[in-house]
């Protein structure tokens, strides 16, 4: 994703939208697209600036409390994420793997059977 154009800009293409520049010559004398100066012009009549807003927002975990999830992480250290989602209640697997991250532990993908009874029943000699 790129970067918002500075805010140095954008002030300068709404000036001169307000001076009374049609759209298609303050787009071609700034270097901008024409949906850009109407985006920005439209965005100053309706806040009164034109800082560009927030992109992408920013959503909390929902297990805040590290410790606690350590502890119940130990506990249930054989478990399946859907396991551990169900034990914790009211989250996601993929919200348990966060967590299970942000703590430092790693999850097998493998099935817990040792290595040379996996290869047999998969029929791998």
């Amino acid at each position: 994703m790129t970067k918002s154009l500075s805010e140095d800009l954008r002030k300068r293409v709404v000036k001169a939208r307000l001076s009374g520049e049609s759209v298609k010559d303050v787009a071609v004398r700034f270097g901008v697209g024409r949906d850009c100066v109407y985006r920005w012009f439209a965005l100053y009549k309706a806040t009164g600036t034109v800082k560009p807003r927030q992109r992408g927002g920013y959503r909390p975990a929902k297990i805040q409390d590290l410790e606690k999830f350590r502890k119940f992480a130990e506990a249930h250290r054989g478990s399946l994420l859907s396991e551990m989602a169900a034990a914790w209640g009211g989250v996601s697997e993929m919200c348990i793997s966060r967590a299970l991250k942000r703590i430092g532990w790693s999850r097998k993908k493998n099935s817990g059977l040792p290595r040379a009874r996996r290869s047999k029943k998969a029929g791998v000699s």
